[in-house]
Order: C-alpha cells, then sequence, then structure tokens
C-alpha cells in the first residue's frame, strides 16, 4: 500500500502503463506518459534549484500540463500552493508572500496577475504557454528536454507535506490549510475499494485545481487503472451531458448548484444516451431531497453518494448512498458512515457525548486531520484540541463549527453551523430549518436564509428563485410556511432572484446577496 500520493502511480503502472489517463479536449496521456513526463518536469525543477519542503505556487487551469506540474512536484518533495485563478492580485500576492514561494508555475493568461511580484528577484516564474524568457521567468515546455528517469531522488516519507490548500477567504483572511501524505493516502485507498474503482472506471474531473476535492477526481484512477476527462467548466448542459455520453462517463462529483440545475432541465436529460453513467456524488452544501427525487425518475440506474467533508480533514470523511425511491417523509440526507480510520463525535456545550436527537458540535478525529493552519497558530488552537472525550490520550480532533444531530438509528444529520444559529426575538433559529422547509415546496427551485441585523435587532430574510418567480407563488409558499412554522421563523423580507450567485467552489456567496437587501 503506497504511503506517498505519487507513487499510487507506479503501484501498478505494469499493467496499466498504456491505459489512457487524462484526456483534456482530444489531447491524451496514458498512466505511462504521466509517470515519465512528470519524472522530467521534477529534474527541471531541480534543474532551476527547488528543493525539498520549498514552496510552489500553482496558479493554472486543471489541465494535462498541471497535472504533470503537480506530479512533478510531488516527485521533487516540493510543497505545492494551488491558487484559484480568479483571485484577486493582493489575494495572489498575500499567499506567495504568507508561504514564502519559491516559484510560481502559471499559464501565460494569468501573467498579468502576478505583475506585482515580478520584480521580485529571487522568484522563479515558469510560464505555461509563452516561448519568452527573462532572467527570473522560464518557460514551462522546456521539461521535455530532460531525462525521464529522476536524475536526484529525494526521500520523502509520508508525513511530509504535500500540499497547503487556502480556504476561500470569505470570512476574513484566507488561511493555509497544511496536508501531508498520510493525510490523504488512507482516503484514495478508501474510495478505490469502495466504490469500485477500476480499468474500466471512467471519471468526469471539473473541480478547479486549487479546490481540495480536485486530487479525488485524479489519484483513484491512478490506482485503479481508469480514466479521467478533465472538464473546463460548465458552459452548457448540453455540452456537460454531451461529454458524460461521448466519453461514456460512469461517474461525477458536484455540489448541489449543478444537481439543482440538471433537475431544472430535466427534459433535456432524455435527449443523451447516459446508460454508461453509474455514480453522482455530491456534497459542500446540503441538497433538497426533491432535488433527487427528480433526478431519480430521469436516471433510475444512477446511484447518488451524499458526502461530507471540510478542507481541514480532506476532501470528505462520510460517504451515504441514497436509498431508491427518495419518498416524501425523507426530510434530510444523512451525512453518511465515516471512512475507515476516521470517527465523528457528536459532542454538546458540556463536552460530553450527545444523547439520541440531541443537537452538538461535530468533531472528527483520525488520520485526515490537517496539521494546522500554516503560520497561523491562533486559528489551529480553536478549532484543533485535545479530544474532550478522553483528554489523556493528548491527542487532537478537529472541531468543525457544524451542528448536527445523531439519530435513534446512529443516522448523523446535518443541522447547520454554528454561525448560523441566531437569537430572533430571543428566540434560538436555526436558518438552514427554514430553508429546508422552504426547498421541499414544488415551486422552489432554490432559496437561501441569511440572518440580517437591522437597528440591532436579527432579521430572517429569504432570498428565493421560483418557477416563474410571481407573486402568486412567494404567496402560495408563504401560506405554506405559516403551516409549518412557528411565526418567529417566518422570514420578515422575502426577496425574489433570478440566479443565485455562486463563489468559485460552487457554494451561495452570501456576501453578493446582502448586497441585494
Amino acid at each position: 500500500m503506497s504511503q506517498l500520493v505519487h507513487d499510487f502511480l507506479i503501484d501498478n503502472l505494469y499493467k496499466t502503463s498504456n491505459n489512457i489517463l487524462l484526456k483534456e479536449y482530444d489531447h491524451t496521456l496514458t498512466h505511462g506518459e504521466l509517470h515519465d513526463q512528470s519524472n522530467q518536469f521534477c529534474n527541471y525543477l531541480y534543474s532551476l534549484g527547488v528543493k525539498k519542503g520549498e514552496r510552489v505556487a500553482l496558479l493554472m487551469d486543471s489541465s494535462i500540463h498541471s497535472i504533470i506540474a503537480l506530479v512533478g512536484i510531488m516527485k521533487k518533495g516540493a510543497i505545492y500552493v494551488p491558487i484559484n485563478t480568479s483571485s484577486s492580485e493582493d489575494v495572489i500576492e498575500y499567499i506567495i508572500n504568507e508561504t514564502e514561494v519559491s516559484t510560481v508555475i502559471a499559464d501565460a493568461k494569468y501573467c498579468n496577475k502576478l505583475d506585482q511580484l515580478s520584480m521580485k528577484k529571487d522568484l522563479k516564474l515558469i510560464i505555461h504557454g509563452s516561448a519568452s524568457e527573462d532572467q527570473n521567468m522560464y518557460v514551462f515546455e522546456k521539461y521535455s528536454d530532460f531525462e525521464v528517469h529522476i536524475q536526484h531522488p529525494e526521500h520523502i516519507i509520508s508525513s511530509d507535506i504535500i500540499n497547503i490548500v487556502f480556504t476561500s477567504g470569505t470570512t476574513g483572511t484566507p488561511k493555509g490549510v497544511i496536508v501531508r501524505h498520510e493525510c490523504i493516502t488512507p482516503f484514495m485507498n478508501y474510495v478505490t475499494k469502495r466504490f469500485h474503482h477500476n480499468e474500466a472506471t471512467r471519471t468526469l474531473s471539473d473541480t478547479p485545481l486549487s479546490f481540495d476535492p480536485f486530487l479525488t477526481e485524479i489519484v483513484p484512477s491512478f490506482i485503479g487503472g481508469g480514466f479521467v476527462y478533465l472538464y473546463k467548466g460548465l458552459m452548457s448542459i448540453n455540452k456537460f451531458l454531451k461529454v458524460i455520453e461521448r466519453e461514456n462517463i460512469t461517474n461525477f462529483g458536484c455540489g448541489p448548484s449543478l444537481l439543482l440545475l440538471l433537475s431544472s432541465n430535466k427534459h433535456i436529460l432524455q435527449e443523451y444516451d447516459l446508460s454508461s453513467l453509474q455514480e453522482i456524488y455530491f456534497g459542500y452544501e446540503s441538497c433538497p431531497t426533491t432535488t433527487i427525487q427528480t433526478l431519480q425518475t430521469y436516471l433510475p440506474n444512477v446511484t447518488f453518494i451524499n458526502g461530507y467533508g471540510t478542507t481541514e480533514t480532506y476532501a470528505s470523511s462520510t460517504f451515504h448512498e441514497i436509498t431508491y425511491p427518495v419518498t416524501d417523509e425523507i426530510k434530510n440526507f444523512p451525512i453518511g458512515d465515516p471512512i475507515e480510520g476516521t470517527e465523528l463525535l457528536v459532542i454538546n456545550e458540556d463536552n460530553e457525548l450527545t444523547e439520541p436527537d440531541e443537537i452538538g458540535e461535530l468533531v472528527i478525529r483520525g488520520n485526515s486531520i490537517m496539521s494546522g493552519y500554516w503560520k497561523n497558530q491562533d486559528a489551529t488552537e480553536k478549532v484543533l484540541k485535545v479530544n474532550p472525550i478522553f483528554p489523556e490520550s493528548l491527542e487532537k480532533v478537529y472541531f468543525t463549527g457544524d451542528l448536527v444531530k445523531r439519530l435513534p438509528n446512529n443516522d448523523i444529520i446535518f443541522v447547520g453551523r454554528k454561525d448560523t444559529q441566531v437569537k430572533i426575538n430571543g428566540y434560538r433559529v436555526e436558518l438552514l430549518e427554514i430553508q429546508n422547509i422552504i426547498e421541499k415546496h414544488s415551486l422552489t427551485k432554490e432559496c437561501c436564509i441569511l440572518a440580517m441585523n437591522e437597528n440591532d435587532t436579527n432579521k430572517i430574510y429569504c432570498y428565493l428563485i421560483t418557477e416563474n418567480n410571481s407573486q402568486q407563488e412567494l404567496d402560495e409558499i408563504k401560506t405554506y410556511l405559516i403551516a409549518k412554522l412557528e411565526p418567529y421563523k417566518i422570514p420578515y423580507k422575502w426577496i425574489m432572484i433570478d440566479r443565485m450567485p455562486r463563489n468559485s467552489n460552487g457554494k451561495v456567496d452570501k456576501k453578493q446577496l446582502e448586497i441585494l437587501h
């Protein structure tokens, strides 16, 4: 069993070397070619003076070239720092300075975002798609001039850092999550085994390089010998479904926003042969049960899998395979069973395990937990604490900030965030409860509930998209809600919108919604 992420590529190479691993438009790369070319890139980094443990930033789209670079960085023993390509110049500069990056690898089209950094004499820039060179700027494509065998191999162990992934920073300054090889490899082995990844597996990957689930869409095929199609953003439902049909895709992962889009365009699903599709993984936010009900009608042979995870605990800590069919009695999907090597604790305010149906904070223990936030001890100590159930062990566990409850049958249901529980007229209100009930109405397409402060008083705002965004539909939903909830939980203000704003991770951009009120 591999202890290093990039070693998964080597383990089965004797039988998978000629299998196509990656496809981007019409450009393909076999398992053996990725192994050889990432070795060449590793040698290129050595020639530029990159050392083990140095930070190498990636400002690139998800592509065959960026994966060659990424694996080459791993083999060098350097630490890769993926940066969201939509980030502002200030955020990019902050991340590069904060992690003391020695080398930046960027697609040429993002060079303008590096203008503030180009004058730093000690910073090397490797540019993909540009033939120009100067003292500190190097051509990406020159890696192909190097040997296909690593000339100066590094001694890398499982506790070495593989990457630093920065959170979105929507609630403040971005924090760099430190991830080690040993945080990732058990997850990859578990997923490959549980979901039977093999040479027939064909994954569609549409996750940005900077988002932590990116590797979960690539590495299982290192292990199983499968195929990954790199999809460049959701330009249209038709193009997306055409790729699934043409490439015989068997699985993909997404956020609820894509499932909502597929559900809203359900009639289009019948226009394509989607018989190859076996599994759809979703997570990041709660998904209305009605959305899965609709999709199960049109995709009856697809297994929908709900996952729960955080960047701090690497990708996904749980999986729940949704039963067919979803009945009207199901109000929320459980977050699922923990993966091997992980345990979920539900802790109350007295630092004790909760009773069934008692709401508490989800605490995660196991080998997938981050080492901490880069150069941010205060933030680290707020979430990584000694296990309150067994403090004598001195084991650090991760306090997620998510509120859940464990049902009598042991299922765990996500309730909301600690920071989304608010006081309204003296009552404690969970905003996600209101949102879930509104989403159950057949006229609701999407909604988001926020608490806004007006004159030092919290008010509930509902941002809503219905079938036709008509006043009649709104009145019907209000009447429905009055019959379901206590008066103090009824939204104070309803705002009809045409589109739910989302950030690059696919999550609802609440800051953009707040501007609308």
